[in-house]
């Protein structure tokens, strides 16, 4: 997820840092980010 992220970054692109309600592995260099868990219903539907 680094290599896509510094990527888009480099591109001046905008980009968005998902994270499942269960990771519980916070990276150093993205933990400065607005973050907001999310949870996927059984649909297939983010909440």
């Amino acid at each position: 997820m680094t290599l896509e992220y510094g990527f888009t970054k480099a591109l001046d692109r905008p980009v968005a840092l998902l994270r499942d309600l269960n990771f519980k592995h916070d990276r150093a260099d993205h933990t400065d980010k607005l973050a907001k868990p999310f949870e996927i219903d059984a649909d297939g539907v983010p909440r």
